[in-house]
């Protein structure tokens, strides 16, 4: 079977390097990091295994693949540069969220199954912190928990549920009212609090480029602005790519998340959906007294439509 990628929808991006040769950043986050794209892939390679995405999971993918075995040859394909993508430019959050919320995933898993699942989640986060101080990824991770905020009585209900049902399945959670929620948030537009102490914040832009480096350190190859064209699932898989190269491998993992539209995967069942992020200047610690943000904990209010909030690390 061959599989050839529908590219139309990127044909008027903007190129990820400036007249200059230098990297476009898209997100404030990619300002922070100093990038020099990798080579693309212009000639015909062997390897292994080929992963084609070189977001959290394709460097993921990878890193686990050299650790478990360091003598297998693996090539990452990136269209554009390595963090460009959802990777490079999301709220940088490390939780454990599984659907909507806890009290939801009861609902649809029942409550064996959800704290299944939260548990897989809360390994999730300890598994990447792991990696970051394994590898030594400066990527401004913080240990700073995670507070769900109600806003009115009838979300104060949902915030005291959730935090009991987070108890009774063996998480830390904790309801907070009053001095123990000013001690985190002191302002009157938050009635109660869920906490949850085990969440962390990253920038998300420096651990993506981290875990690149860390990819290639295993020895890995790592090829950027390398768009796919086709994927021949024979044997071997060959991948053909724009610039005019291909890799023959014994296997391909395919994990371009919201991009697997173009390449004809989950067509009807993955569709991209944004936030907006809105950035300050960095805080003094004067301003940070002002608005009442008396610890560094990471919010979010309990709405459908649900404003989010966190700490850079230059506030």
């Amino acid at each position: 079977m061959i599989i050839r990628a529908d590219n139309r929808p990127f044909r008027d991006n903007p190129s990820v390097l400036s007249d200059d040769g230098s990297y476009r950043p898209v997100s404030f986050w990619q300002e922070t990091v100093s990038v020099q794209p990798a080579d693309a892939l212009t000639d015909d390679t062997r390897c292994d295994v080929v992963v084609i995405g070189g977001g959290y999971t394709g460097l993921s993918t990878a890193y686990e693949l050299k650790r478990a075995a360091p003598d297998l040859d693996v090539v990452v394909l990136e269209r554009a540069v390595v963090g460009h993508g959802a990777s490079g430019r999301n709220g940088g959050f490390l939780m454990p969220l599984l659907g909507w919320n806890l009290c939801q995933t009861v609902r649809s898993l029942g409550r064996e199954r959800a704290a299944q699942g939260y548990g897989v989640m809360y390994d999730a986060i300890d598994h990447t912190r792991a990696i970051i101080r394994a590898e030594g990824i400066d990527c401004d991770l913080e240990d700073c928990g995670y507070l769900l905020l109600a806003t009115c009585d009838k979300r104060r209900e949902h915030v005291r549920e959730e935090a009991e049902l987070g108890r009774e399945l063996g998480f830390d959670y904790e309801y907070l009212e009053g001095d123990a929620l000013r001690a985190h948030i002191d302002s009157d537009a938050f009635s109660a609090g869920c906490f949850d102490p085990r969440p962390s914040v990253v920038n998300p832009a420096k651990l993506a480029r981290g875990l690149k480096d860390a990819v290639e350190g295993r020895g890995a190859r790592v090829f950027e602005r390398t768009a796919v064209s086709a994927i021949d699932d024979g044997d071997p898989v060959i991948v053909t790519t724009e610039p005019g190269g291909t890799v023959h491998a014994r296997a391909a993992v395919v994990a371009v998340n919201g991009y697997g539209d173009a390449l004809g995967f989950m067509k009807r069942r993955i569709l991209p959906v944004h936030t907006y992020i809105v950035l300050t200047e960095p805080l003094r610690d004067e301003a940070l007294a002002a608005i009442g943000w008396q610890r560094r904990t990471s919010l979010e209010t309990a709405r459908n439509f649900i404003h989010y909030f966190r700490l850079t690390a230059d506030n």
